[in-house]
């Protein structure tokens, strides 16, 4: 698994790499969970080699947690043989 921690002014971003996909955390400033149901994201691979884009995948809503609203934003692919 790998994590990256991604921050603007106003929000921050945990990115969890797993085997079988790619789960993003959205926060505010402070690091409360951000209401997913009207967030998009798409993620674009690169590949070590190329400058150019490799593939990109629309992320969806994750599970909805205890509250009922989604807080984030995955994509189920399998990324064992992405370098």
């Amino acid at each position: 698994m790998q994590i990256l921690l991604a921050k603007t002014a106003h929000h921050q971003f945990e990115v969890f790499f797993y085997p079988t996909g790619v789960r993003v955390f959205a926060q505010d400033h402070s690091g409360v969970p951000l209401d997913a149901t009207k967030l998009t994201a798409t993620a674009t691979f690169y590949h070590p080699n190329s400058p150019k884009p490799w593939f990109s995948r629309d992320l969806s809503r994750g599970t909805p947690s205890t509250d009922r609203r989604p807080t984030t934003l995955d994509l189920a692919m399998g990324l064992a043989s992405v370098p």
